[in-house]
């Protein structure tokens, strides 16, 4: 035990001088490290670089001119285009914004209104037909109408008949809820137009009877002239009686005296 002792006793000591050392050695180059980086000096490096400007032109690919308006064929058509753009109601009347999006128009527009209870409205009844002015390029124009009745409308505009594309365009469905008061005044308005148009036959009839009237007093007229004259003709005969006897009695006597 006390041999065994000693050895580990002498190779700690062995190992302790080492490690000092190690360590010693590593403080020192970081010493000399440290002081080659401080005292060092600073040098710049420089790089030529030169920049070239210029632009770099691809190729170009012809497109495919569908309608034929860039190259000026297109036919009759004036290379209009219409599109809705909005609608609503304000409550009196409905309205839709239709705009064109492509060159001046030539001819005037036109437009229908549809108009279903409830449904579709395209699938309903035409309740309006009417036209609007041509459209400059980028001109836009409100079409409206007045509803009689509640339900949802929808306009209906057609493009020039040339066009390539849909012929029709419809507006988004408007609903239409119309107040008591409104519908009165609709129903009112309607009873009078009503009225209007059957009073003219009622004059047609009041004027034939004044005719009637004068054709009647133009009989009774030419009755009662044909009662004045019946008294005449009887005198003038009874006078022609009483003149025929006054000769027979005076050839009577005549003859006597003879």
């Amino acid at each position: 035990m006390p041999i065994r002792l000693r050895r580990v006793e002498k190779y700690r000591k062995k190992t302790g001088h080492y490690s000092i050392l190690l360590k010693l050695v590593i403080v020192v180059y970081l010493c000399i490290g440290i002081a080659a980086i401080l005292a060092g000096e600073t040098n710049a490096f420089f790089s030529n670089v030169k920049s070239l400007e210029g632009s770099i032109q691809a190729g170009t690919w012809e497109t495919e001119d569908k309608d034929g308006c860039s190259s000026n064929n297109h036919g009759d058509w004036d290379c209009s285009s219409l599109e809705f753009v909005s609608a609503q109601y304000d409550g009196e009347v409905i309205s839709a914004v239709i705009k064109n999006t492509g060159s001046d128009m030539q001819t005037t527009g036109s437009y229908e209104v549809y108009f279903k209870e409830k449904g579709n409205p395209k699938e309903g009844i035409v309740v309006s037909n009417l036209t609007f002015k041509p459209l400059k390029m980028g001109e836009q124009i409100a079409l409206t109408f007045t509803p009689d009745r509640p339900g949802k409308y929808m306009f209906k505009a057609y493009q020039h008949k040339d066009h390539p594309g849909k012929g029709i365009l419809w507006s988004d469905a408007i609903t239409v809820k119309l107040t008591e008061k409104k519908l009165k005044s609709e129903e009112e308005q309607i009873k009078s137009e009503n009225q209007e148009e059957v009073e003219p036959s009622g004059t047609g009839t009041e004027a034939k009877e004044p005719m009637q009237e004068e054709t009647s007093e133009e009989t009774k007229n030419s009755l009662t002239d044909v009662k004045q004259e019946q008294p005449k003709d009887s005198e003038d005969v009874e006078e022609q009686e009483n003149n025929t006897v006054k000769e027979d009695s005076s050839s009577e006597t005549e003859n006597s005296d003879i």
